[in-house]
C-alpha cells in the first residue's frame, strides 16, 4: 500500500460516522411530522369550529361516570342507571359535552330517546336512557363489566351486547357483542350463530316494548320516544350549553370537566324533578359518578311515601336533599379526584304552583328570578369566603393565614369526593349548603327563571348581568320549533366567552314561564 493513500478501514469508519450523523439529524428534524400533521390538521378542520352543546339524554342518565363519564362520555350520549322501576317515560339530561357534529342530511332533526328497564333476573330495577339528539353514532354498552348499563348476573358476558343509533336508518339497533350466552329479542336469538367463535352477530332494529334478553335470565324491557313527544312532558322550558373554553388558555387542550344534567319527572315520582351542575377537578370522574348518582338518591329517597308526602305538606325538602348528598358522598370512591355539586328540587301541588329548593357544595351556583327579584340560591365554598373561613378556623388548632386562599392546593373547601384530602384535612367538608325554599306561580306569567352554572359562568359574567341577558332574549321573536330555552343557555355561555372565561363552563337554564316552553 502506497503512503498516499487512505487505508479502507478508515474510509469506512468515516462513512459510518457520516451515516450516524446524518441519522441524527434525521432524528431531530422529524421530517414525518409532516404528514402526521397535515392529516391531523385535515380532521381537526372538520370539526373546526363546532360548539361543544350539552346531550340530552332521556334519563339522568348522566352515567358516570366514571369518567368515565361512565362512558366515557366520549360517546355521543349519556346514561345513568337507578334502582328505582321505571313507571314513565321521563325527560332527563346530562351535558357531558361530546361534540355535535354540523347538520347532517342523514339525521333525524327531532332525534330518538331510547329508555332501558331490567325487568327481570338479578338487576332487576337498573334502568338506562339516552337520547339520539343530533348525533349520527350513540351506542349503550350491556354487560357486566365498564358498560353503561351494568349487570349483577354471572350469565351476562363482560361486554354483552350493545345498541346503537344509527343515524343514516333513523332507527336504533341492537347487537350481540360475541357473548358467550347469547342474546334474544323477543326470544329469538340475533348472537352469532357459533357462540364459542366470539364473533359479534348482525344489527337488529328495536320498536318500543321490544324484550331483550341476556343470558337466561336478565330480561330488558325497551321503550322508544321521538323527542316532540318527551318534551310535551315537562311544565317548562329547559335549555343547556357548554364549552371547554380550550382556547382560553394559550391554545392549550383543556378538558371538560363540567356535567350538566336533569331528570323531569324523576323516576316513579311525578310530582318532583332535579337539575344540577357538577364542576370537577382533577378529572371529570367525580362530576360523572355524581351527577349520576345525585338523582338516583333523590329518586329512592322520595319513593317513601311518607317522606315525598311530608315534603309537599310542609313545603321543605332540605332534609330529603342532605340525605342525597350524604349518601352520595358515602357512594363515591373518588380519593384524588373531586368536584362541586349544585342541586335544583322542583315539585308541583299539582296545578301551576311549583317550589324549588337548592343544595351546592362548592363554587357552582345557582340564581332563581322571581317577581321581579334574583335570589341566589348557592353559597360560595371556596377557601377565601369569609363564611368558610369562619367555619374552618372553628376546627382544629390550624388557623388559616390572612392571605392564604387554597388548602392543600385546592381553592375549595367543600366538595363531594377528594377522600385523600378530607382524610389529611379534617377542614374540608361534603356538608351541603341548603337554600329556603322558593315558590314559583306560573298562572302570573311572572318572567320566572332559574340559571345554574359552573363558576366557569360566573367568574365572569354577574347575576345582574345574566338577567339582563334572559330579558333581553325573551323579547325576541323564536320561530316555530325551536327551543327558546336553549338559545338562552346558548346567549349566556356565549356572554362567558366574549368575556373570555378561562375555566369550563355549562350553564342550565329553566324557564319557569308559560309563554316560554320547549314544547
Amino acid at each position: 500500500m502506497t503512503t498516499g493513500m487512505i487505508p479502507q478501514s478508515i474510509v469506512g469508519i468515516l462513512l459510518l460516522m457520516l451515516l450516524l450523523v446524518l441519522l441524527l439529524i434525521l432524528i431531530a428534524c422529524k421530517p414525518w411530522r409532516l404528514c402526521f400533521s397535515s392529516s391531523s390538521r385535515s380532521r381537526s378542520l372538520k370539526n373546526g369550529g363546532e360548539i361543544e352543546r350539552p346531550l340530552v339524554s332521556d334519563d339522568v342518565d348522566a352515567h358516570n361516570g366514571n369518567n368515565e363519564g361512565g362512558r366515557t362520555y366520549d360517546i355521543e350520549g349519556a346514561c345513568y342507571q337507578n334502582d328505582g322501576l321505571l313507571r314513565m317515560p321521563r325527560m332527563e339530561g346530562l351535558v357531558h359535552k361530546p361534540r355535535v357534529p354540523s347538520a347532517s342530511p342523514h339525521v333525524t332533526p327531532q332525534g330518538s330517546c331510547l329508555s332501558l328497564e331490567v325487568i327481570s333476573g338479578p338487576s332487576s330495577g337498573q334502568r338506562c336512557s339516552v337520547q339520539s339528539m343530533n348525533a349520527s353514532r350513540v351506542s349503550v354498552t350491556l354487560g357486566r363489566v365498564s358498560t353503561d348499563l351494568l349487570f349483577k348476573d354471572t350469565e351476562v358476558s363482560g361486554k354483552h351486547a350493545m345498541i346503537n343509533w344509527n343515524g343514516y336508518k333513523k332507527k336504533w339497533e341492537v347487537v350481540d357483542m360475541g357473548s358467550l350466552n347469547g342474546t334474544l329479542l323477543n326470544s329469538q336469538p340475533i348472537n352469532h350463530h357459533d357462540p364459542e367463535s366470539r364473533q359479534w352477530g348482525r344489527p337488529v332494529e328495536l320498536s318500543s316494548g321490544d324484550i331483550i334478553t341476556l343470558g337466561t335470565t336478565s330480561n330488558i324491557q325497551v321503550n322508544v320516544t321521538s323527542k316532540a313527544e318527551t318534551r310535551m312532558r315537562i311544565p317548562f322550558g329547559i335549555g343547556m350549553a357548554s364549552d371547554p373554553m380550550a382556547l382560553r388558555r394559550g391554545g392549550k387542550k383543556l378538558p371538560m370537566e363540567d356535567v350538566c344534567y336533569y331528570s323531569w319527572p324523576l323516576p316513579g315520582i311525578h310530582e318532583f324533578g332535579v337539575f344540577g351542575v357538577c364542576d370537577g377537578h382533577g378529572g371529570a370522574v367525580a362530576a360523572k359518578s355524581a351527577s349520576k348518582m345525585l338523582p338516583e338518591k333523590l329518586a329512592n329517597i322520595l319513593s317513601d311515601c311518607v317522606m315525598r308526602e311530608k315534603v309537599i305538606s310542609q313545603g321543605n325538602a332540605a332534609d330529603v336533599l342532605k340525605i342525597a348528598f350524604s349518601q352520595t358522598e358515602a357512594s363515591l370512591t373518588n380519593y384524588y379526584e373531586g368536584c362541586t355539586a349544585t342541586v335544583l328540587l322542583v315539585w308541583t301541588d299539582g296545578g301551576n304552583r311549583f317550589f324549588a329548593q337548592c343544595a351546592n357544595l362548592g363554587d357552582s351556583a345557582c340564581v332563581i328570578y322571581v317577581d321581579g327579584e334574583p335570589i341566589k340560591m348557592t353559597e360560595d365554598h371556596r377557601v377565601v369566603s369569609h363564611s368558610e373561613r369562619l367555619r374552618m378556623n372553628g376546627i382544629g388548632d390550624q388557623q388559616l393565614r390572612d392571605g392564604e386562599t387554597r388548602l392543600c392546593g385546592l381553592n375549595l373547601a367543600r366538595m363531594l369526593g377528594d377522600k385523600y384530602l378530607k382524610q389529611q384535612d379534617a377542614r374540608f367538608s361534603s356538608e351541603p349548603y341548603i337554600s329556603e325554599v322558593v315558590h314559583i306561580d306560573q298562572s302570573s306569567s311572572s318572567g320566572s327563571f332559574a340559571v345554574l352554572a359552573s363558576d366557569g359562568f360566573w367568574d365572569v359574567v354577574s347575576v345582574k348581568k345574566a338577567v339582563q341577558l334572559v330579558q333581553q332574549a325573551n323579547e325576541k321573536e323564536h320561530a316555530e320549533g325551536e327551543n327558546p330555552a336553549e338559545k338562552i343557555a346558548n346567549a349566556l355561555l356565549n356572554e362567558a366567552r366574549v368575556l373570555r372565561t378561562k375555566d369550563n363552563t355549562s350553564v342550565l337554564f329553566l324557564d319557569f314561564d308559560n309563554k316560554v316552553r320547549s314544547l
